[in-house]
């Protein structure tokens, strides 16, 4: 699973950084669905949710503003079906 770890909050975010976020979003939506909703996962959105959401406030214009929004909804979202399908292993 890719990590989010590398992510940083530059300066400036420009759209290479926004598509890197729907990237990892998709990519943790596909490992979802095919390994289901475990721990680590729930700790990847979660960074990427905190990350997404940094980057909003360092968006050099209102287009990039709402684009980075739409991306930090559709994490929010992927969290919340995470968090309702996680079944933690004793």
């Amino acid at each position: 699973m890719p990590l989010a770890d590398h992510l940083s909050h530059p300066d400036k975010i420009i759209p290479g950084q926004l598509e890197q976020v729907r990237h990892l979003a998709q990519t943790y939506r596909g490992w979802l669905y095919q390994h289901g909703a475990g721990g680590r996962l729930q700790r990847r959105i979660s960074e990427l949710l905190n990350h997404a959401t940094g980057m909003i406030f360092q968006a050099p214009d209102g287009k990039l503003r709402l684009a980075l929004l739409d991306a930090t909804a559709d994490v929010t979202n992927l969290a919340a079906y995470t968090q309702q399908h996680y079944v933690p292993t004793l």
